[in-house]
């Protein structure tokens, strides 16, 4: 009985430190320097500005990222990491493969463990995991590896300039 008390006692204390270091590794500016050129990225700025393209290179105070355009016009934007909020990676596509096959298996044994057919259970199964995989290899899902520290204060704030002019200044 104290087992299961002192297990979730643990994981209540030691969970929040394991979030804190995941955190820090996300406010890491070498995992952006680690990836090759290339590497297909979506960068989101500070003032909220998404990019995606592929990677062109990566300095320690800086990215370049090409993006193409719907006519096939490929441009390379500049970003000085101050600007940079977040950076997010694919996660490969044979894994989003793999996940839907074995989503697809579970279905298609579900579907022929309900019907009495060896036939249709074969049938199932095969068609199931075939469809995952196909279904799972063309999601583009993207995985967090660069967040900026946020801000000692963030947020809007209004200042007055002149008797009736207003002006919202960002991050101030």
């Amino acid at each position: 009985m104290s087992r299961p008390i002192c297990l979730v006692a643990a994981l209540l204390i030691l969970g929040p430190a394991r979030s804190l270091s995941l955190a820090r590794e996300l406010q890491d500016w070498r995992n952006v320097q680690n990836l090759k050129a290339e590497t297909p990225v979506v960068v989101t700025t500070a003032k909220g500005e998404k990019y995606k393209g592929r990677l062109a290179q990566v300095t320690g105070e800086s990215l370049s990222i090409r993006v193409k355009h719907s006519h096939g016009i490929v441009t390379t934007r500049e970003l000085s990491r101050t600007d940079v909020l977040e950076v997010s990676k694919p996660l490969p596509h044979w894994l989003l493969g793999l996940a839907g096959a074995w989503g697809g298996l579970a279905a298609g044994a579900g579907i022929g463990v309900a019907s009495d057919s060896i036939a249709v259970a074969f049938f199932s199964l095969i068609a199931g995991t075939t469809g995952g995989y196909f279904a799972g290899s063309h999601l583009n899902i993207y995985r967090k590896i660069y967040e900026a520290v946020p801000a000692a204060h963030s947020g809007p704030s209004m200042t007055s300039e002149g008797a009736n002019h207003r002006t919202l200044v960002e991050g101030c």
